[in-house]
């Protein structure tokens, strides 16, 4: 009886984590929302790649490259293309 409790625990908390994980966590900004998001400059053929604790964000508008596995902090707005998160920056500033 205990260990059915404890699977079915499990199962839910799985499923629960899943569902933030392919959704964001409930409030998370909306397209169009100026935010600032913090993450890892990475490079992907031309494109240049935001990853953070919560996925991933293609930046636009301002040029990273030169930063490439650093930490930084962008400010933008948020939009969505072809399933792409999208940041089209604005400002952004080193983590140390």
């Amino acid at each position: 009886m205990k260990g059915r409790w404890v699977r079915a625990v499990f199962v839910t908390l799985v499923f629960t984590f899943m569902g933030v994980m392919l959704n964001g966590l409930p409030g998370s900004a909306e397209e169009g929302e100026v935010v600032t998001v913090q993450g890892v400059v990475l490079i992907f053929d031309d494109e240049v790649v935001l990853q953070t604790t919560d996925g991933e964000y293609l930046v636009e508008g301002i040029n990273l490259i030169h930063h490439a596995g650093k930490t930084v902090k962008v400010t933008g707005t948020l939009e969505e293309e072809e399933g792409d998160r999208i940041i089209k920056a604005t400002r952004f500033e080193r983590v140390p």
